[in-house]
Order: structure tokens, then sequence, then C-alpha cells
């Protein structure tokens, strides 16, 4: 038995620790656990022509959690400890007992009334089938399954960065980084 926890286990704890501090009300000690915001453009009050350009932005405000947004901005990056999330980053998302890989696409901030959120598009997303404990955390899935573009809501997903290797085989492996 070894002292080791996963990059999983730590992750958890690592939010857990942060909604227990969040509903406690210990606010100023859970602004450092925020995530950081690398925008690419200025923020945009004319919601409609953004909503015309982007596919994401689409998507974002037929959501619920989203009502009474009255501004956008793109976003190149984000800093989620030890994390640095850009465009074009191989990412494991984990929410609600569903787990996919795919490519960082777009990335935006909404700002609501009182707070601001994250959302981001994952292209080529792929459904996890499984995960090979044998292998030191590899994960591979079927090159021959669909894939398709997924909208995340950063703040309430389990996110992971991976390695993609792609190779010559039936499978794609991803490794963990983060």
């Amino acid at each position: 038995m070894s002292n080791f926890h996963s990059v999983s286990y730590s992750a958890c704890t690592f939010w857990s620790m942060k909604q227990a501090l969040v509903l406690s009300g210990h606010s100023s000690f859970v602004n450092k656990l925020s995530d950081q915001v690398e925008p690419s453009s200025e923020i945009n009050y004319n919601l409609m022509a953004a909503l015309q350009e982007s596919a994401l932005l689409a998507t974002a405000a037929q959501q619920p959690d989203t009502v009474g947004c009255y501004a956008v901005r793109q976003v190149r990056s984000f800093t989620r400890e030890p994390m640095e999330i850009r465009q074009g980053d191989w990412l494991l998302a984990s929410k609600g007992g569903h787990t996919h890989v795919g490519v960082v696409g777009e990335i935006v901030e909404l700002f609501l009334p009182g707070r601001s959120v994250l959302r981001m598009m994952l292209t080529t997303a792929r459904q996890v089938e499984f995960e090979d404990d044998m292998r030191g955390s590899v994960i591979t899935v079927e090159r021959a399954q669909p894939s398709s573009d997924l909208y995340v809501c950063v703040e309430s997903t389990s996110l992971h960065e991976v390695a993609c290797d792609a190779g010559q085989s039936a499978r794609l492996s991803f490794t963990y980084i983060y």
C-alpha cells in the first residue's frame, strides 16, 4: 500500500473542498481556487451578432443556466490549477456518469448578473468505453466510434488533460497529463 493518490482522486478532493468552502461562505479563499481566464477578445454586448457567429453561443443561449446573459467574450485559455486549458488541447470531460474525450474547440465566457461562467465545445468528442487499469491509466476509444461536438459547462464538469496517441491501430489511446 502506498500514499500515492491518482490524478482523479486529487482532482475530486480539490473540487469537493472548493464546493464545501463555497457553501460555508469562505469566499475570500475560494476566489484563489477559481479558474483564471485569458481572453482573446473584448467583451461583446451585441449578443445577437455574436449568436450568429458562434455555434457554441447559439447552444449556450438555449440553456436554462445562462438566462440573463448580457455579454460574452472569446477565451484563448483558462487555468484550473494545475492545468492550463487551451484551444486544441485534448480533454477528458466527466459529468453525471458520462465521460467523453475530445479536442477543445471554442471557449467563451458568458456574463450573467453577479457572475460569469465558462462554456466550451469539445470537437471530435467520443464517449469513453473503458479505462484499462493494467496499462497505467491509459484510456482507449474505438477509432470507428462516431464523433460529435460536445457542449461543456466548465464549472460543473470534471476535466482532465490527456495526450492522444493516434498511432495506426483501430483504437485511439489517451494518457493522463493532469
